[in-house]
Parts: structure tokens; C-alpha cells; sequence
């Protein structure tokens, strides 16, 4: 197993070597690359490592979170939430240093795309900023398009919080001990990504509010089975 800042990934023998490293997926992509798969990328002032590059059939995406099948505890620390954790052909997450390195280097989109125990699919795209390991990784949002209803506040800091290391607005409830998970919180209740995969039969909300979940400040509460954070710049044309 290939060692990435103590996570462990996979094999390099299922890692494609671009020669020059790019600065993301989408700089893989305008040099001719269409398989989805694991690519080493440098973005600029980093060191390189490993990323999932997911190739649609106009642009390209570097994916950041992956959840299918709850084989992956996502109830880790803050060091784990920071370095990243997880295997890249499966359950995994990148890391906010690994995110942080990406985002800095231009303006990006965020897409959010979920899947539901029906196995309805929706998707929400936002533009946004990410802040530095000073602020936590302080995240805004703003959203441009979707099928599902917003459940992320916009305009709004969202400090990333875990359970060694909450950073929740409301500072009378520790939020990840509470529903579980590390995730960019202003309040506990919100929606959470990365919570325990949890199945329907679930009895009791406290409990299904521990799992990962969509939550529209007005509307119904989603449990969700399948989740993928990707992004890219919003400038394709002038990106290397």
C-alpha cells in the first residue's frame, strides 16, 4: 500500500503517471486525458500527491469526497479530516490541506452530488471560498444551479468542525460529537455529509440524525445513501 501522509491510498501500480504534474483534473483533461481513475497532481506551492480525477464528457472533475457503501468509518480527527483518509478507488476523503492546496490557485465550483434509498439522484453546484488552516478552513458558498434544495447556509462562514476540534458556531453542543462526523457546521441540526452511514430501518430521528443527511432549511429531511463533493475551475477556458 502506497503511504499519503498517513492515510493509506492504494497500490502505485493503479496510479496513471502523467508526465509534468498538473495542477488538477482539469489541467489533466485539456492535455487529452478521458479515463476516470488516480492521478498524481501538484497544485501550485504544494507538494504532489494522489486524487481521483472523475472525466465527463465536457470537463473534468477532482473529487474530494466519495461515500457508497459505509465501509469507511467517517468518524475520525481532525488530523485525519486535515491529511485526508481512505482509499481513492472507494470510500474516501481528500483532506482540507489537500482541498485547501487545490482551491487556492483560482476560483472554483463545488457540485454536491447525492443519491437517496430510492436511488433518486439530484446534484447542487456552488461557487465558493475556502480559508486558510488559520480559520479553520472557513468555507462560503453561493449557490448557481441544482436539482435539490439548498440545505448549505450561503453568504454565511461555515467553520469546519470534528469532535477533537469543534468549531461549530454554537458552542453549547459539540456538533460532531452529537451527529457524528467532521463537517462545515454553523449550528448543530444541519445537514452532514460525512455522518454514520446509516440505513432507513433506523429507528428514532436522533439517530438517523447522526447519519449522513440533506436537510433544506425549508422542507422535508433527506437520509442519503451515496455522496460525491467534486470541483473545478469555473474559468475552463484559461485554467493550465
Amino acid at each position: 500500500m502506497l503511504q499519503v501522509d498517513g492515510s493509506q491510498y492504494i497500490c502505485n501500480s493503479l496510479i496513471t503517471a502523467i508526465p509534468g504534474v498538473a495542477t488538477d483534473c482539469t489541467a489533466l483533461y485539456k492535455r487529452g486525458e478521458r479515463t476516470s481513475g488516480i492521478y498524481s497532481i501538484k497544485p501550485n506551492g504544494s507538494e504532489a500527491f494522489n486524487v481521483y480525477c472523475e472525466m465527463k464528457s465536457d470537463s473534468s472533475w477532482t473529487v474530494i469526497q466519495n461515500r457508497v457503501d459505509g465501509s469507511l468509518d467517517f468518524n475520525q480527527t481532525w488530523e485525519s479530516y486535515t491529511n485526508g483518509f481512505g482509499d481513492l478507488k472507494g470510500e474516501f476523503w481528500l483532506g482540507l490541506a489537500k482541498l485547501y492546496s487545490i482551491a487556492n490557485q483560482a476560483d472554483y465550483i463545488l457540485r454536491i452530488e447525492l443519491k437517496d434509498w430510492k436511488d433518486n439522484k439530484r446534484y447542487i453546484e456552488y461557487t465558493f471560498t475556502l480559508g486558510s488552516p488559520e480559520t479553520d478552513y472557513t468555507l462560503h458558498l453561493s449557490e448557481i444551479s441544482g436539482n435539490i434544495p439548498n440545505a448549505l447556509p450561503e453568504q454565511t462562514e461555515l467553520r469546519f468542525s470534528v469532535m477533537d476540534h469543534d468549531n461549530a458556531t454554537k458552542r453549547d453542543c459539540n456538533c460532531p460529537e452529537r451527529y457524528s462526523g467532521g463537517w462545515w457546521h454553523r449550528a448543530c441540526g444541519e445537514t452532514n455529509l460525512n455522518g454514520k452511514y446509516i440505513k432507513p430501518r433506523s429507528e428514532g430521528k436522533l439517530e438517523r440524525r447522526r447519519g449522513i443527511y440533506w436537510k433544506p432549511q425549508k422542507g422535508r429531511f433527506y437520509l442519503i445513501k451515496s455522496t460525491k463533493l467534486m470541483i473545478h475551475p469555473t474559468d475552463l477556458e484559461s485554467f493550465e
